[in-house]
């Protein structure tokens, strides 16, 4: 089964950063797969783009669930390549402001869509010192329920090791 871990938070929230920490990634290396153990079970952690499906693809376009649609299909093929049933997937979700608003359609199409099949956690990456710091928690505590959050304060190294710790909290 597979278990997606979304790591919500604005723009320039430290995400992507804390994803090449934990993966061991450096450069421009976008994609990658961690061999994990949890519960005495090998479970790989994917990573298939570093940037959010809402930065590639602005204002709600469809292109957008599409990506996260070609994002898990390719999971799913590695995988079984592996001969595993189960994996994760971290997939960077950006909250982007365009016109006054945020993609708050873009963010919930995107949670509906991989809630359908899948097993999904939500990481609210929370910046207490962005412009629009309030609006964000008040849209992640009222309308997403995140599973736990990471204060992002530009500690990759810590923030990869809280996230490590959660992922193996989603598969206990």
């Amino acid at each position: 089964m597979a278990t997606i871990i979304i790591l919500l938070g604005e723009h320039d929230s430290g995400k992507s950063k804390t994803i090449k920490q934990f993966m061991g990634m450096s450069g421009k290396k976008n994609n990658a797969t961690r061999l994990f153990s949890i519960s005495g079970k090998c479970v790989p952690v994917f990573v298939r783009k570093q940037s959010s499906p809402q930065e590639c693809h602005r204002k709600n376009d469809p292109k957008g669930i599409a990506d996260i649609k070609e994002r898990l299909t390719k999971c799913k093929k590695l995988a079984k390549e592996l001969g595993l049933s189960d994996f994760i997937l971290l997939l960077p979700f950006s909250m982007l402001r365009s016109k006054g608003a945020f993609n708050e359609t873009a963010i919930l199409d995107g949670i509906e869509l991989l809630k359908n099949e899948n097993e999904v956690f939500v990481i609210h990456f929370k910046n207490n010192t962005t412009k629009y710091f309030e609006e964000v928690n008040e849209f992640v505590e009222s309308r997403i329920r995140a599973f736990a959050t990471i204060k992002s304060n530009e500690e990759y190294k810590e923030q990869a090791k809280e996230l490590e710790i959660l992922i193996k909290l989603t598969k206990i």
